[in-house]
């Protein structure tokens, strides 16, 4: 918005968020055989900006500090090969899962524990919108709109792109249960209810052609 509207505009312009529909039932792991496994989701196209090698350099980390985990990636692309070889190569075949496309990624996120974000770039990504609405922990990168609507160790947690560092110690803290998710799960489902839900989106629309 700052970009494109300059002058008295900005006064003028409106923000209106996307929306997704409200999960009114949450299971939690409810097809999960080991329920004590820490399973990590990542959800997009297998592209270079989405940046997917992180999560498998953090990966590497953590497997050799001994902690168990799974990481479940839906999605596929032109990367997918390559991403595999590393997987491979790394010997993470027993840590990392590629799931292929799926339009049930309602299901993925209600049998994980938290999403994770590697992206370069991302506008407002509708995924983060839907983990809110799962009560599913967000950890993303600190990139495009992602601050917009993620506050840093409040409604999610936030890191620097490329910091495969970082990124391995945020998950060894969630594996070690070190962070506090369920106050920030709590914020998120509120934001989200108060903010980014289908039903807000459509009475911010029709606010807007009311006054029109």
């Amino acid at each position: 918005k700052e970009k494109i509207i300059k002058g008295n505009m900005k006064k003028k312009a409106i923000t209106i968020y996307n929306g997704v529909d409200i999960v009114s039932t949450v299971i939690k792991k409810n097809n999960i055989k080991n329920k004590d496994i820490k399973r990590f989701l990542v959800v997009g196209r297998l592209t270079e900006v989405k940046n997917h090698i992180l999560i498998i350099k953090a990966a590497y980390i953590m497997k050799k500090r001994n902690l168990d985990f799974i990481v479940n990636i839906v999605g596929i692309g032109e990367k997918e090969s390559t991403l595999k070889e590393k997987v491979n190569e790394l010997h993470l075949n027993d840590y990392i899962k590629f799931e292929g496309f799926s339009d049930k990624v309602d299901q993925y996120m209600q049998n994980s524990d938290a999403l994770v974000m590697t992206s370069y770039m991302e506008g407002i990504p509708m995924t983060i919108l839907e983990a809110f609405s799962n009560k599913l922990l967000v950890i993303s990168t600190n990139v495009g709109g992602i601050g917009e609507i993620v506050k840093d160790n409040f409604n999610g947690i936030l890191y620097e792109s490329n910091d495969e560092l970082k990124l391995a110690n945020i998950l060894s803290d969630f594996i070690e249960n070190k962070i506090y998710k369920k106050e920030i799960i709590d914020n998120a489902y509120r934001i989200f209810r108060e903010k980014f839900s289908n039903e807000i989106m459509c009475l911010n629309y029709k606010k807007v052609y009311d006054e029109v």
